[in-house]
């Protein structure tokens, strides 16, 4: 009879081993989950159209903000350390109009008129982030469970949009007082995309045998390599440009600034279900 319990003991234990030689935790492989990404507004507007420290004139700062980002994803670990994950990440955010432009219009009676300054009021973005990542786990754990260090190409893709009757440069004309106003900042939603690299740190935690608890940071390496510039409010390829920036091309040239503010770092929390 002990024989027989020992016998047992020693198939459990090495059942437990083996499935924990192969990937995957206990056999699961596939995990689908959510997350939610965030970081501190502290120049930008974000989606509130608040920041902790402003540009102006729109975003004077003064409250606590964040730039928030929601994430579905789907992870597959295909070796004991290793596991590859799919994702897709939402956020809405707003540019505070913190950028000169200028703009050329005409009177009725056909009086040329070039306007300068910053417009008012905000436009919104909308953005889809698109990543293909791996995850390389520590020597001493099991993909999907434990330390990581997270790496793969990430596409932004964002849409922007804007009401004329908020965003607009406006004066008056030197003699009968009538209204000069701009009002046209180019198409509406449409679509921009930029590659980046996404990379980053963090620990897998299981509840159960079932669901994972995960957390950590991550980061855009094109968008830190222009925290500098992005804080300046202009990057160099503006400085430098011959380009100026009109009614037509700012919010193309405006937007992917944002962009990069809300995408350049974040801390993450998971929730994830071993599916299989």
């Amino acid at each position: 009879m002990k024989r027989i319990f020992f016998y047992f003991l020693f198939l459990v234990f090495a059942s437990s081993v083996v499935a924990q030689i192969g990937p995957g935790y206990l056999g699961k492989r596939f995990m689908l989950g959510y997350g939610f990404h965030f970081s501190p507004a502290i120049l930008g507007s974000n989606g509130s159209e608040g920041s902790i420290i402003g540009r102006g004139p729109h975003s004077l700062g003064g409250d606590p903000a964040f730039n928030s980002t929601h994430d579905g994803f789907l992870e597959f670990a295909f070796k004991n350390r290793t596991s590859v994950g799919l994702s897709c990440r939402y956020y809405n955010s707003t540019f505070d109009n913190s950028t000169s432009v200028y703009g050329y219009t005409f009177t009725p009676n056909g009086q040329q008129y070039i306007l300068s300054g910053e417009p008012g009021g905000f436009y919104q973005i909308k953005g889809l982030n698109y990543a293909l990542y791996f995850k390389f786990y520590n020597k001493r754990y099991v993909a999907p469970w434990g330390r990581y260090f997270l790496l793969g190409p990430v596409v932004n893709t964002y849409r922007s949009f804007y009401d004329p009757g908020i965003m607009k440069l406006e004066t008056t004309d030197g003699s009968g007082g009538a209204k000069i106003r701009i009002d046209n900042f180019g198409a509406q939603g449409e679509l921009y995309a930029r590659g980046d690299l996404l990379f980053g740190w963090g620990r897998n935690r299981m509840i159960g045998n079932r669901v994972t608890i995960d957390y950590g940071v991550n980061f855009q390496l094109v968008a830190l390599g222009f925290i500098l510039w992005d804080a300046i409010g202009e990057s160099p390829f503006d400085i430098f440009s011959e380009v100026q920036t009109t009614n037509y091309n700012y919010i193309e040239k405006t937007s992917k600034r944002r962009v990069r503010e809300v995408n350049k770092l974040n801390v993450f929390v998971k929730v994830g279900v071993l599916l299989f």
